[in-house]
């Protein structure tokens, strides 16, 4: 369907371990084309626009989520002459990206939807130009693929009627084997084919809805249907209403459990029994209250985000209020697994952290640095003013104070807003830093340091003109240590693995590997929080003068 060639030049943005990597892998070797790896976590986006425009890239590959982050940091002055495709995955493509497409590629490149699995690989695609009209806010899946035939089936197996919602099966002779040595997880997701025939079936978890002409709408996952007051909702139906409202660029709706009928986010002034009907509370023999709320996660698209009460009164004009949220929790980006997609785990840790004993609103998730250190020292400087603002910019915390030890991630940040922010710090001091080492100096007295050191301790001005990125690995210094501490007691120490021999002995030093993005902060912070504030804890942090490589 994409007409790959040796002339084709494609792009390398997934981790390795996935599916999709594959696909890019092997569509460049099987048809003699070249793979161009880019590594985020390592280079980040700020010198990407240059590389995609200087290797003459013709097809791009990626998740709308990062995609929507790589827009947001482009300079304007790329319209990308060479790139014929730009293919997104992973997750539902909405109008959001259409029109970042629309504005910011040149118009003989094509948009593609691409609607796919790790058990199946694709079976819908949808192809866009310039011109294409879109309806509705989401871009439908698209149409069939060779060797891919689309069945929409109700629980029972059977297949619903036109214009009717049913889970996607996919039904096909090339499908994945199974899971490896989980036998029952595979009986239950392929099943035979009914009609006697070598091809299988494959339960995909996600629903659709099918046109006459055979185009397919995804309408979100089967797992993310809840059960509010009796009412069974899929939430992906409240999304889109989100996403289609003025000011909202992203938005996540999840059912949150309930305790002694309490809000598990303060968001409005409602009353207990409004509050308690609004999170689908009920009683039970006992008189007490349980059950579920629903809560949505937004991401506001500039300036000011939207007030509870402007959100709920854009969306009782088209739901029902059996499907409003009882909460919204403002963010300044949605978490991400290290595939890309929406983190709903991760949101649902948000929402335990803001039941803790400090309170808190909007991503506040308590006191401390992470370091023993305590919050709400103020800028002393105007440098440190300005790294301060540009925190406020990627955090959402627009007017709201942060403290220069306050640490990053422990605000709400996580990789790719971490990525996002050292691009505004290239824009506001002119200096490119890659994301290891802002993991390893996650505070603004410490970034503005690092800023400091390498400029002479002289002033630190703003960028002036684009920069390419080929330098970027080696922008880290030789300051950079792959030993990064997340937690450490209140007694002074340093930085160094010297510090760990300081360290409380009742409490010998934990040592931990974060996952495969390589972020010790987003990925071990809580196991070092629920171990307790006087044990410390260390984790190797990988980074490009140490790839992959523990010492």
């Amino acid at each position: 369907a994409f007409h790959i060639s040796p002339a084709d030049r494609l792009t390398l943005l997934h981790s390795i371990s996935f599916s999709s990597a594959m696909v890019d892998i092997f569509c460049a070797l099987l048809n003699g084309a070249s793979l161009y790896p880019w590594n985020v976590k390592v280079q980040g986006l700020g010198g990407l626009e240059a590389w995609v425009a200087e290797e003459e890239i013709t097809i791009c590959d990626w998740v709308p989520t990062p995609f929507r982050y790589f827009v947001d940091a482009l300079s304007g002055e790329t319209r990308f002459p060479h790139l014929r495709l730009l293919v997104l995955a992973s997750e539902a493509v909405t109008r959001r990206e259409v029109e970042l497409y629309r504005a910011h590629f040149a118009p003989g490149c094509i948009l593609v939807n691409r609607l796919g699995a790790t058990e199946t690989y694709n079976y819908r695609l949808y192809f866009l130009d310039h011109d294409t009209p879109v309806e509705g806010n989401l871009v439908p899946a698209g149409y069939p693929v060779p060797d891919k035939q689309v069945l929409l089936l109700d629980e029972a197996g059977q297949e619903v009627g036109p214009g009717e919602i049913g889970e996607i099966v996919v039904k096909s002779r090339v499908l994945a084997r199974g899971y490896w040595r989980q036998p029952e997880l595979t009986r239950a997701a392929f099943w035979p084919d009914p009609e006697g025939g070598e091809e299988r079936l494959y339960w995909t978890g996600d629903l659709g809805l099918m046109h006459a002409d055979g185009l397919l709408e995804y309408r979100g996952r089967k797992d993310f249907q809840v059960k509010i007051r009796g009412f069974r909702i899929e939430v992906a139906e409240i999304e889109r209403a989100l996403l289609a409202m003025e000011g909202i660029e992203e938005a996540v709706v999840v059912a949150e459990p309930t305790a002694d009928g309490a809000l598990v986010h303060e968001s409005s002034t409602a009353g207990h029994a409004e509050g308690a009907e609004a999170a689908g509370i009920q009683e039970d023999a006992t008189g007490a209250l349980e059950g579920k709320q629903l809560v949505g996660y937004v991401v506001p698209s500039g300036g000011r985000a939207p007030s509870a009460r402007e959100l709920r009164e854009t969306l009782s004009r088209t739901l029902p209020d059996y499907m409003m949220p009882a909460a919204f929790v403002t963010l300044d980006a949605l978490p991400l697994t290290a595939s890309g997609k929406v983190d709903r785990r991760a949101l649902a840790s948000l929402a335990t952290r803001r039941q803790g004993p400090t309170g808190g609103h909007d991503g506040d998730l308590g006191q401390g640095n992470g370091d023993g250190e305590p919050r709400g020292v103020e800028p002393r400087d105007e440098m440190e003013r300005r790294m301060v603002r540009a925190w406020q910019q990627v955090l959402g915390r627009h007017g709201e104070r942060i403290g220069v030890r306050d640490n990053f991630f422990e605000l709400g940040g996580h990789s790719m807003s971490a990525v996002r922010l050292l691009v505004e710090i290239e824009r506001e001091f002119g200096q490119k830093l890659a994301p290891p080492t802002f993991y390893q100096y996650p505070t603004v007295e410490e970034l503005t340091q690092v800023l400091r050191t390498r400029s002479g301790s002289g002033p630190v001005g703003r960028r002036t003109g684009a920069r390419a990125g080929r330098d970027t690995l080696a922008s880290l210094g030789a300051s950079w240590s792959p030993l990064v501490t997340v937690q450490r007691p209140p007694a002074p120490a340093t930085r160094a693995l010297g510090a760990v021999q300081g360290d409380s002995p009742s409490r010998p030093p934990f040592f931990c590997v974060p996952g495969n993005l390589g972020n010790v902060h987003t990925d071990l912070g809580d196991l070092a929080r629920f171990m307790g504030p006087d044990q410390p804890f260390y984790g190797f942090q990988d980074g490009p003068q140490n790839p992959a490589k523990i010492p």
